[in-house]
């Protein structure tokens, strides 16, 4: 996978802004035989997240209380006969986190995903999967 990625601050938000394309590449000949076709040797993926600072953010500790992240794929390749724009070829994920200032480590999260399976268990099946939950900062200890 080789890509480019992308980082600045909006004044105009005061918010932090990223940006991250690539492009996944699995070789035929590394492929099984039986899965040739059928699974996407050539991938573009996207991620925007943007994070929006306090106002009045001079203490480096602080954090945005909230964030968001969008992460594309496409399948670029020829797989299972399907169009070019055919929707199956895309997947996607849109995450919201929110940091209340009242909890120093914790926060919370709600997370959509729409494509295949991404376990790759399935990967012939497009699911649907809507996540809430808690999460934690980076420990340190």
């Amino acid at each position: 996978e080789f890509g480019y990625i992308f980082n600045n601050h909006s004044s105009k938000f005061n918010a932090e802004k990223f940006f991250k394309t690539s492009f996944e590449i699995h070789p035929q000949s590394w492929m099984f035989e039986e899965i040739r076709g059928m699974y996407s040797g050539f991938r573009w993926h996207n991620t925007f997240s943007a994070f929006k600072i306090p106002i009045g953010n001079s203490d480096a500790k602080k954090r945005a209380q909230i964030s968001l992240k969008l992460e594309t794929m496409v399948m670029l390749d020829d797989i299972n006969g399907w169009d070019t724009f055919e929707s199956d070829r895309f997947n996607g994920s849109l995450t919201f986190y929110y940091h209340p200032k009242f909890l120093e480590e914790i926060g919370f999260f709600v997370q959509y995903y729409h494509g295949m399976d991404y376990y790759n268990i399935y990967f012939m099946h497009q699911i649907d999967v809507l996540r809430i939950g808690i999460m934690t900062d980076i420990l340190r200890f």
